[in-house]
């Protein structure tokens, strides 16, 4: 099996607001407001930059695409990269502010791999574990698919100490953004691989 139970599972624990039509405003303290049509992602210390995400992106290097490969492929990991931080330069994959990628990690996993899933996905798609991207300034998000459905919990992308609140699940609103996208993509909805946030949150 994938491992999916076990570090998949319920609601982001990152610090995420948007503003669309009324404002909405998803984690206390330190949110700001976003321009219509995209979320931002604040960081909890001084030093580190505000992330703006104004749409989601289909990896080419996923099991599936734009409509095609999903009845092949009920259960995968998967990993939103908002940033890799300083490490840019030394990643060979271009990477935006909301890079999504899907694989099933059977048979791929190494020792050394941080948590049971995610820390798969980091190594084949960027070459790092997710703490020596958190220790970079980059910011990540873990979920997974099970059986066909969209599971929240990561604790090795959603716990860190930078972006996030150092819980393990996804806050309601990027459960939402990110369950409407592979929704969108499963069907074929989307234009290429590209979602724009405006199309996703309410």
């Amino acid at each position: 099996s994938s491992g999916i139970n076990a570090e998949y599972g319920g609601p982001t624990s990152l610090n995420i607001s948007t503003t669309m039509a009324d404002s909405i405003m998803v984690r206390g303290n330190n949110a700001q407001k976003a321009d219509h049509g995209t979320y931002v992602i604040e960081p909890n210390k001084g030093g580190y930059p505000t992330i703006e995400v104004k749409s989601l992106h289909l990896s080419c290097q996923s099991d599936v695409s734009n409509g095609c490969g999903w009845s092949s492929h009920p259960n995968m990991g998967g990993i939103i990269v908002y940033s890799v931080g300083s490490l840019s330069d030394k990643i060979r994959v271009k990477i935006k502010p909301g890079y999504v990628y899907l694989k099933n990690t059977d048979g791929y996993r190494k020792a050394g791999d941080e948590g049971v899933v995610h820390g798969t996905l980091c190594r084949l798609l960027l070459g790092y574990q997710p703490t020596e991207i958190e220790k970079a300034g980059g910011c990540l998000s873990g979920f997974g698919i099970k059986n066909g459905k969209v599971h929240y919990n990561s604790w090795s992308c959603n716990s860190g100490d930078v972006y996030s609140d150092k819980k393990k699940q996804m806050k309601k609103f990027e459960e939402g953004v990110i369950t409407r996208a592979v929704d969108i993509w499963r069907l074929g909805k989307a234009e290429g691989q590209n979602i724009p946030v405006s199309s996703l949150v309410n």
